[in-house]
């Protein structure tokens, strides 16, 4: 019985030992850094014809391919590296459900200072 219980001893400190040293190592080397800062662009998509806001638009940065999908006030943003321009596609991604609407693709020179506002064409 007390051998029994001495390998159950050593295996449990063996793991504690081992995530210890797994610890220590992350603590002193840690996980890579983001060097570069970041930006927010934002903005919102309404429609030609109403004027209202259109939710379920995929709006895509291009650069990266990472998009997001407007929210029910038709608001959008991301969290972007610090770039020249800002190559932005809009596309109907709900197809019928709120109207359909046409794609559009457009380049915000810069670093947007005030939130974006895009109008999208619908298709008739």
């Amino acid at each position: 019985m007390s051998l029994r219980w001495r390998k159950i001893k050593r295996k449990v400190l063996g793991f504690v030992s081992f995530s210890a040293a797994l610890f220590i190592f992350q603590a002193c080397y840690g996980a890579p850094q983001d060097t570069q800062s970041d930006i927010i662009v934002q903005g919102t998509v309404k429609s030609d014809s109403t004027g209202q806001t259109v939710e379920g638009i995929k709006v895509t940065f291009t650069e990266t391919d990472q998009y997001v999908i407007t929210d029910s006030s038709g608001a959008f943003y991301f969290y972007l590296p610090e770039y020249n321009n800002y190559p932005l596609r809009f596309e109907d991604n709900d197809s019928t459900e709120n109207g359909s609407f046409n794609t559009f693709d457009t380049i915000i020179q810069g670093t947007p200072a005030a939130p974006i506002e895009i109008t999208l064409r619908q298709t008739p």
